[in-house]
């Protein structure tokens, strides 16, 4: 059956063959035609299928859906914690330097030019006690 031309291009027969499968074809046409009532008997893998509870057997491409957009949200959703994450590490880390560097700056001209630090150390103490909560 896979190399016959009426069930479509080469790709389309192997998706029937290996991934589908020609059960799930006759399945789908036999639920179609009587309304899932009745019984199916398939010789092959002899088993009996109840048409009524048919409809499991004939939504792979639903399942198929529902598993690849599951994954696809599964892959968004960590690409924008990630984002997230990075770009909140990134501005603390800046923050956290750049105050740093500003207080640093700040004591060396205040102990060469002899000025008390003490305000300078209140003043630096309150503005990252402030800062503090934002990076929590």
């Amino acid at each position: 059956p896979i190399w016959d031309d009426c069930v479509g291009s080469f790709l389309s027969r192997v998706m029937l063959s290996y991934v589908v499968g020609y059960d799930s074809v006759v399945l789908n046409w036999i639920t179609a035609t009587f309304g899932h009532n009745g019984y199916l008997y398939n010789s092959y893998h002899k088993e009996l299928i109840n048409l009524n509870r048919a409809s499991k057997a004939t939504g792979i491409f639903e399942r198929a859906k529902h598993y690849f957009l599951k994954k696809v949200g599964i892959f968004f959703t960590s690409v924008f914690l990630f984002f997230t994450t990075t770009t909140i590490v990134s501005f603390t880390l800046r923050e956290t330097q750049e105050r740093m560097l500003r207080f640093a700056f700040n004591l060396q001209h205040n102990i060469r030019n002899r000025q008390p630090y003490g305000p300078l150390v209140l003043t630096h103490v309150v503005e990252n006690s402030v800062f503090v909560p934002i990076m929590a």
